[in-house]
């Protein structure tokens, strides 16, 4: 397994506020992922389609879901791609693979990462220590990075980040010793780091981040200490010193002090905050629209989640969880334990005194009752449902379409 020390804080990954429970073992389709679902059996995994008919035999030791019509699938140690018929499209030669994405996907072939067509033609040929995923036309690439460890793990650290075009060109040389790949045409860089006994740059302690163009043009100046991707038009950044989040806009300028304790991604115009006030929403300006002190509801909100279809969770401290509409008015009562959220029409709810799950609709309406151990939101109109260490797949009418696709131990 590789251990890559690259953009994960701690700060950034502890949000009070937000309260959606996501179970983490299960096979959760994503949703832009092709027509077929994943199922393992006796250790091997295969796919269904949206009947519920095993189309592709369990018989591969790993699966990704299909992208662009391929599935990046490990078969006897190597990886390939295979179509929807369950054929290899692309023999099983490679260390590693990824998905595709728009007719390319990167590749591992010893320690190093190349782009490889629909055929399996390499396109750039293995030379990066890393290729991250094209945003905006153009993806991040590590070069020159340092190994160590043993057969079990491998620390890769150090070399420099640059930014390639579809076409293998380098449009940014490598030249900085971190990197985010491109959001709304900027992309995060870092400078700087704990170094190691060579003076190779070794981990973030100390890193300064700012952002630059897709001609590697710097229009932010690396000042701040941790940066998330660029969100309606805002960022969200870590001061060290202040132990607080803030928000700034494409020219840098802080439109929200730091005072957060954590500050998500807008989702639907509106992002949860954490703040000295308590948890509420804000708009991409950086001004408040909700706020759990502005409330009546003869209780103080103790979190709030993201919003989907119009609805978003807010719980008390007792946990408890009902769901606001846009304007802070309480839709659905605070009735239940947990919940996953709306997808497509439905959220997953637990009931607190059996912990059971079953699925509301947006008027709070039970569709599916409570009888589940545990549960997966809707994707393409299947759900992953658990039942003591087994999961099977549900429609929205609560039938079981496959069963015993995953289990637990697994």
């Amino acid at each position: 397994m590789l251990l890559r020390l690259l953009i994960v804080w701690l700060a950034f990954n502890c949000s009070a506020q937000i309260i959606e429970y996501s179970p983490r073992s299960a096979p959760i389709k994503d949703k832009r992922a092709g027509p077929l679902f994943r199922i393992l059996r006796s250790g091997l995994w295969g796919y269904m389609n949206r009947s519920g008919e095993v189309v592709i035999q369990p018989e591969f030791d790993d699966a990704h879901g299909f992208f662009d019509g391929l599935a990046a699938v490990q078969f006897h140690s190597k990886w390939g791609y295979v179509a929807e018929t369950g054929a290899f499209a692309i023999p099983p030669e490679f260390d590693r693979a990824a998905d595709f994405d728009n007719d390319l996907a990167p590749v591992t072939v010893g320690e190093r990462v190349g782009l490889i067509d629909r055929k399996g033609t390499f396109v750039v040929r293995p030379q990066f220590d890393q290729i991250g995923p094209f945003v905006d036309g153009l993806a991040a690439v590590w070069v020159g990075a340092k190994r160590q460890g043993n057969e079990r793990l491998v620390w890769i650290y150090g070399g420099k980040w640059g930014f390639m075009d579809r076409s293998g060109s380098i449009v940014v040389k490598p030249q900085f010793d971190w990197a985010q790949d491109f959001s709304e045409g900027l992309a995060a860089v870092g400078f700087g780091g704990k170094r190691d006994a060579n003076g190779d740059i070794a981990t973030m302690d100390g890193v300064k981040w700012g952002f630059i163009d897709k001609t590697g043009k710097v229009v932010i100046p690396a000042t701040f200490d941790e940066v998330k991707p660029f969100s309606s038009g805002a960022v969200v950044v870590w001061s060290e010193k202040e132990k607080k989040l803030g928000l700034i806009d494409r020219s840098g300028k802080l439109i929200l002090p730091y005072r957060f304790q954590s500050i998500e991604p807008f989702r639907e115009g509106l992002a949860a905050v954490r703040g000295p006030e308590g948890p509420g929403y804000i708009t991409p300006d950086g001004h408040f629209t909700i706020q759990a002190s502005g409330w009546d509801f003869g209780t103080y909100y103790q979190g709030f989640g993201i919003f989907s279809g119009g609805l978003a969770p807010v719980n008390r401290g007792d946990n408890q969880t009902g769901f606001i509409d846009k304007t802070g008015k309480l839709q659905i009562p605070i009735q239940f334990d947990r919940t996953l959220g709306f997808s497509e029409g439905l959220a997953a709810v637990r009931e607190g005194e059996q912990y059971k799950w079953g699925y509301i609709d947006a008027s709070g309406k039970m569709v599916i009752p409570f009888k589940f151990d545990d549960a997966a939101s809707f994707v393409d109109g299947l759900a992953l449902v658990k039942t003591g260490d087994f999961w099977s797949y549900i429609d929205t009418t609560g039938s079981v379409v496959l069963s015993d696709v995953f289990r637990s131990e697994e």
